[in-house]
């Protein structure tokens, strides 16, 4: 008679990513979710519909641990296309009211015509640098970055409020989601405004 031993194994694997504290946002999408947030290709979008000069805007992105969109491809820029006209179908009459321009987060306010993105690349290295045709055209005080319903880039007036979107992208860890607090203070659109936001780096 032959016996045989059976052993049961148990593999136990672990994945470090980092300090402890860092969980990327695929560990807690329902935060953002539940704050407004829409996903999309690993990252999550907010369409903000209470119009805002470009400055305010991106004050209140910050606030909610975002920055203004950034298009990196033109898929994306299908997507924040789509928010777009889900939002100006049910709301027909404020169309022509905001130009149907959507702030983004990309300007020129260090120099006229070198338009970098409020993580500090040109639009170039982000990769979507399409404009509306005949655009930027670099009059006065349109040094601030929209995305038109057609997803083309314009420069829109830095005090014209607008519709925005933020922007949570795939490395963004879960701290940042305890920063979704009350819309910080919004201050006057100032149609000579010629720097971006104090403490930042673009």
């Amino acid at each position: 008679m032959k016996f045989y031993k059976t052993f049961n194994v148990i593999l136990v694997c672990v994945f470090i990513v980092g300090d402890s504290n860092e969980y990327y946002i695929v560990d807690c999408p329902f935060q953002y979710i539940n704050n407004g947030y829409y996903h999309f290709d690993g990252g999550y979008y907010k369409l903000h519909t209470t119009p805002q000069c470009w400055a305010n805007a991106r004050s209140i992105c910050d606030a909610e641990g975002a920055h203004l969109a950034i298009i990196n491809s033109q898929s994306e820029a299908n997507f924040l296309v789509n928010l777009m006209n889900q939002y100006y179908s049910q709301n027909y009459m404020r169309v022509n009211q905001y130009n149907n321009e959507l702030l983004i987060g990309f300007h020129d306010l260090y120099r006229d015509g070198e338009y970098v993105t409020v993580e500090g690349q040109d639009l170039e290295t982000a990769g979507y640098n399409s404009w509306v045709p005949g655009q930027p055209n670099e009059l006065f005080g349109q040094n601030c970055g929209s995305m038109s319903n057609r997803g083309r880039l314009n420069d829109f007036p830095c005090s014209m409020p607008s519709i925005f979107a933020c922007e949570v992208t795939k490395f963004t860890t879960c701290d940042n989601v305890g920063r979704i607090r009350a819309m910080p203070r919004i201050m006057p659109c100032d149609p000579l405004m010629s720097l971006p936001l104090k403490g930042t780096n673009s």
